[in-house]
């Protein structure tokens, strides 16, 4: 989500809606706090807000504390994907998500820039 008062309000709500709760011990409401953030950067190096829900036990969301990206453009570059028919979500494109993941450098990371390259080249041809 773009970090933005209003976006950040929207997205927080409906995720409390849908019983999704942050797996440290803050409240959901915490990350609407601009400086709550910066000092989750600082002092935890956090980069992402994990929730959890119990209603959907297996899928967890990670939102960024920071944007990894120019949110804007990658907005405007992004694919839409219908997932039903009131329903279209934005997917980054697959080159900066490899970025992403080159920065990040964990070896799940390297292994998911593999496979999206290969993903990629497939497309390609």
């Amino acid at each position: 989500i773009q970090l933005n008062d209003e976006n950040i309000n929207k997205a927080l709500k409906v995720f409390d809606e849908l019983d999704y709760q942050p797996t440290i011990p803050e409240t959901i409401d915490a990350f609407s706090d601009t400086s709550k953030r910066q000092d989750w950067i600082d002092n935890k190096n956090m980069e992402v807000f994990q929730l959890h829900s119990s209603r959907f036990e297996d899928t967890s969301v990670d939102i960024f504390v920071k944007e990894p990206f120019d949110f804007s453009q990658e907005y405007r570059q992004a694919d839409q994907i219908e997932l039903d028919r009131e329903l279209t979500i934005r997917l980054i494109s697959t080159t900066a998500l490899i970025a992403m993941k080159q920065k990040a450098g964990r070896e799940k990371d390297k292994d998911d820039i593999y496979h999206l390259t290969l993903l990629a080249e497939e497309a390609d041809e």
